[in-house]
């Protein structure tokens, strides 16, 4: 029996209760349009007017910062609206056009404000760090200006800047064309179900369809999938190499040894961080060939393909967790994280942070947004299984950190990098799988529970290893004259699936295009993070159930901490130190154990 309803709702069609509640950003477009007026009419023109001024001393920094500061919470609120209502349905020209109209005016304001950081370095260190010491109230943006100190040689002169500011809504292209093709135009065609009856496929199905235990509507499924995005392969493959050639024109721009060198040295992580994690995995991978082998004996498939890694071990129909039932597991589960967790949690679950379920047209994936003056906000589409439930737990993570980070850390620092973000989503993951595993004694909710966790390393740890490898693999070829085509990159990607996944798995040829539908790579080194990420969550989760108050107590500082610290002293302060392999090699140890766990349940 499938597992989705054969017709997808219009957004008008869905409930409201089932939405989130964007009227917390802005009652109505008028509102919207209100801030648009201020920040183009007093916001903006207050900023600029103090152009010149820096040389003046420290009052005149500290006007500079606080007027800027002012202009960015506006600007951050006017741009999420816009963005999330085009997401709710991405045919929607009208909230399409607005979503625009944001990203305009966002690139109008780093134009115009392009001159601050020129004017700021043009002062030496010595000038910079009298003026925090003359004036108290300038001791709070010590580390970004610290920062600004560091990182003085990537900084170009006021004209060159304003340029590259300029040039912003012209390098997004490549990943507006690419969101707007995969969610809006591109339709793939329809399967049949059990019953023979025509099953549209979707973005937002693709997974529950691989959950099906019937082999042959899995298959399907891919094929409808790959068959179709390998028929545009060459335009892809030229958009995504937009994409590269332009993160290498800005790294050339601002002085950076390589597109990875830029995008790692502002966040204060070491190159070895990055190259160390795809050594490391590269010496665990015979785990995961074991695992395909245990999974094809369990399965009891003559072959091994790769829409045959989604579909439930035992058998038996997967379960099923309405969001009701989800919401109430995670709450439970997250518990040992302390009571102001947990009452904030809560609250947020009733306050509509989750738009919960697919309509048409509506953003694939899962995420949490939000702004510095807002409530988070998580998109999915729920579709009442365990893969459903623990995203639904990863987003909350996601969302709990900004809301702490925001009700502990001023502007300045209420923002957290992306190298810490994947920490807070998969620990909340981890947690959730313990929970479960200690409360239920359904063998075959155990059984998923363990293929689960291991599916979860394989997905977040493996699988985007072997995406960032493919990253800094495409850049590296281009930043040594080689062009980027169809051929070259399904070459590259066919390499890595060998490598990473081995003998048992059958690689079908729809496989080779898999690189042209990842739309994390239009976010160009971001996935590495998920893989340094769960290593860091899965470390600090086990810290959290065997040590209790004064390690949940430590992880809980690290949330509220956003960035104010560097994402590596964070985390060491929350007791892992990802400047080595260790926390890596434990995960993996972890892997290798699940699997031999699986191995014997079902042996």
């Amino acid at each position: 029996m499938t597992m989705v309803e054969e017709q997808v709702p219009t957004r008008e069609e869905v409930s409201a209760e089932d939405t989130w509640d964007i009227s917390s950003l802005y009652a109505d477009q008028a509102a919207w349009e209100a801030d648009v007026e201020r920040i183009s009419n007093a916001l903006l023109p207050a900023l600029t007017s103090l152009q010149g001024t820096l040389a003046n001393g420290p009052e005149a920094l500290l006007a500079v910062f606080q007027a800027q500061e002012a202009l960015g919470m506006v600007l951050e609120q006017i741009y999420v609206y816009a963005s999330l209502r085009a997401d709710e349905d991405t045919a929607n020209q009208h909230y399409q056009a607005l979503e625009e109209r944001a990203a305009a005016l966002s690139i109008k304001v780093s134009a115009a404000t392009s001159w601050i950081e020129p004017e700021l370095l043009a002062l030496s260190d010595e000038q910079i760090l009298g003026y925090i010491s003359s004036l108290p109230a300038l001791e709070h943006y010590r580390r970004a200006l610290e920062e600004q100190i560091r990182l003085r040689q990537h900084t170009r002169s006021g004209e060159v800047e304003e340029l590259l500011a300029q040039s912003g809504e012209i390098s997004r292209g490549a990943q507006t064309t690419f969101n707007m093709f995969s969610d809006a135009d591109l339709k793939f065609p329809p399967i049949e179900d059990e019953q023979g009856k025509p099953l549209e496929v979707t973005m937002g199905r693709y997974a529950v369809l691989l959950e099906n235990p019937n082999q042959r509507i899995r298959r399907d499924t891919f094929m409808s999938i790959h068959r179709t995005y390998r028929q545009f392969r060459n335009m892809l493959a030229a958009n995504y190499a937009t994409n590269v050639r332009s993160n290498i024109f800005y790294a050339k721009a601002r002085g950076y040894d390589s597109a990875l060198d830029a995008s790692l040295k502002p966040k204060e992580i070491p190159m070895s961080v990055y190259d160390n994690l795809i050594s490391t995995v590269h010496e665990h991978l015979p785990k995961l060939h074991r695992y395909g082998a245990v999974r094809k004996r369990i399965l009891g498939v003559n072959s091994l393909h790769a829409y045959d890694w989604f579909v439930p071990l035992n058998g038996a129909a997967p379960t099923k967790i309405d969001f009701e039932q989800g919401a109430s597991l995670i709450l439970s589960a997250l518990e040992p994280l302390g009571a102001e967790y947990s009452s904030s949690l809560g609250h947020g679950l009733e306050s509509r942070w989750v738009d919960r379920y697919e309509n048409k047209n509506k953003r694939s994936g899962a995420y949490s947004w939000g702004c510095y003056t807002s409530q988070p906000f998580i998109l999915m589409n729920y579709k009442n299984n365990l893969n459903s439930l623990f995203t639904l737990a990863h987003e909350l993570g996601h969302s709990m950190h900004s809301l702490m980070t925001r009700k502990y850390q001023p502007y300045t620092y209420g923002h957290y990098t992306l190298f810490v973000a994947e920490v807070a989503s998969t620990l909340n993951e981890a947690l959730l799988a313990e929970y479960m595993l200690k409360t239920s004694d359904d063998p075959a909710l155990r059984l998923q529970l363990v293929t689960q966790q291991i599916d979860d390393i394989r997905g977040t740890l493996l699988r985007q290893t072997l995406f960032a490898e493919f990253e800094r693999e495409t850049h590296r070829m281009v930043e040594h004259g080689e062009a980027l085509t169809a051929d070259n990159l399904s070459a590259l990607y066919r390499r890595l699936i060998e490598q990473y996944y081995g003998p048992e798995l059958v690689i079908d040829e729809e496989l080779d295009i898999e690189w042209a539908r990842i739309p994390h790579f239009y976010r160009s080194f971001y996935v590495y993070q998920y893989s340094t990420g769960i290593s860091a969550a899965l470390a600090l989760a086990d810290k959290i159930l065997t040590e209790g108050a004064g390690a949940a107590e430590n992880y809980v500082n690290f949330l509220r901490g956003g960035n104010s610290k560097s994402s590596i002293d964070l985390l060491k302060g929350a007791g892992v130190d990802m400047t080595t392999p260790d926390p890596i090699h434990r995960a993996m140890n972890r892997f290798g154990d699940l699997v031999t766990k699986l191995d014997e349940l079902t042996a």
